[in-house]
């Protein structure tokens, strides 16, 4: 009886997953879920994003997400981002299939102008963007 009990109790505790995943079609629909708000994506996406994805750690209050963006948009998103590099931005691996773990760094890095703790690794000339945020 006291294995069945310990083996039910870990599959519970197996079974639960501080982690959550999402996906968007466009920035409005992810606003209306309420993401923006909560801060799981960043307001400072171009209003014409699409295909977004997001993963969040209610945990550690961590975020991470890829999003396409209109090519008209590039120049009002870049201004409310400020160019930085790698070294101390909090940067882990969310161990999902969309993120690009082996070639983020070839990509541009900025921080966001609105939330310090929001990071953007930014493809401009395929108009992707990757962001992640800080644990708090």
């Amino acid at each position: 009886m006291r294995t069945i009990a310990a083996l039910l109790f870990s599959t519970l505790l197996l079974g639960c997953n501080e982690a959550d995943v999402k996906v968007y079609g466009s920035s409005d629909e992810a606003r209306a879920d309420g993401a923006i708000a909560r801060g799981w994506i960043p307001q400072s996406l171009p209003k014409s994003s699409k295909a977004i994805r997001e993963k969040h750690d209610l945990d550690t209050n961590e975020s991470w997400g890829r999003f396409e963006f209109a090519a008209p948009d590039a120049a009002t998103f870049a201004a409310t981002l400020t160019r930085i590099t790698t070294s101390g931005t909090c940067l882990r691996d969310p161990r999902v299939e969309w993120w690009p773990a082996s070639t983020l760094s070839s990509l541009e890095k900025y921080q966001a102008n609105d939330d310090k703790r929001v990071f953007f690794a930014i493809d401009w000339k395929n108009n992707v963007g990757f962001f992640w945020r800080c644990a708090t």
